[in-house]
């Protein structure tokens, strides 16, 4: 049991070590290149969809039923959407302050939904594979990367600081060591619950990139720019992606 703990607590330091480079790598950006960060956002936008398209959907299609996939991403989806009315119940401003504030709380959402059943993987096949092995962890800390530059710059935009970025970047972590301890102690997790909720986390990081980032986004720049700044992204991902799998 103290064995499982350790190894869940270093797998959710290298996720929050991997979010917290992604979060220096874009303050720097954002000192060097200032004026930009509008057009990194829409970069980071390009990176998630290249995230579900080169690696989440492939993979939960491999691993689960697709049937159950798709009844999660429409649950995920109608429960964004209801998140959203009840935020613009409650704000009826729609500046873009308030927009990009929103965009980071469903970013938040999205992010933990996915880190539970990805969890829950690691955890059940802990055993099975060599977890400790150096070619993995540095594929799981390398993964995190991008999240983090999504993160940090959806927290500067929404006005928030670095301390809240790393409170946010720290129970994002824990969720993942939780969930995988959750799946080392719980040896009968149902798979249809595990396929249901990877769904919802699909469902829930596609709404949160296509609305929140892309959609809410396209007035930043020109349309020439918004269509290369995505495909810029799209390109890059699935690049760091491929460099993972030689790993």
């Amino acid at each position: 049991m103290i064995f499982n703990l350790y190894i869940s607590l270093f797998i959710s330091f290298l996720a929050f070590l991997g979010m917290y480079i992604g979060g220096i790598t874009t303050t720097f950006f954002k000192r060097y290149l200032p004026g930009k960060i509008h057009r990194l956002y829409i970069f980071c936008g390009g990176l998630l969809v290249g995230l579900l398209i080169f690696e989440v959907i492939p993979e939960s299609i491999q691993q689960y039923d697709q049937l159950g996939l798709i009844i999660g991403g429409f649950l995920g989806i109608i429960g964004m959407m209801a998140i959203e009315n009840i935020f613009h119940s409650k704000n009826n401003h729609n500046g873009k302050t308030s927009n990009y504030v929103h965009g980071i709380i469903f970013l938040i959402i999205a992010v933990a939904i996915h880190n539970v059943p990805t969890g829950f993987a690691i955890g059940t096949n802990i055993v099975d594979q060599s977890i400790t092995g150096s070619p993995l962890l540095w594929a799981l800390f390398l993964h995190h990367i991008p999240e983090g530059i999504t993160l940090m710059v959806s927290s500067i935009l929404a006005g928030s600081n670095s301390l809240s970025f790393s409170l946010i970047t720290a129970l994002l972590a824990l969720i993942l060591g939780v969930s995988i301890l959750g799946g080392i102690s719980i040896s009968n997790l149902s798979h249809q619950f595990n396929t249901i909720l990877m769904g919802s986390a699909i469902g829930t990081l596609g709404y949160v990139t296509v609305h929140e980032i892309l959609w809410k986004s396209k007035t930043t720049v020109t349309a020439r720019e918004y269509i290369i700044l995505v495909c810029v992204g799209l390109i890059f991902i699935r690049l760091y992606i491929l460099s993972l799998e030689l790993l």
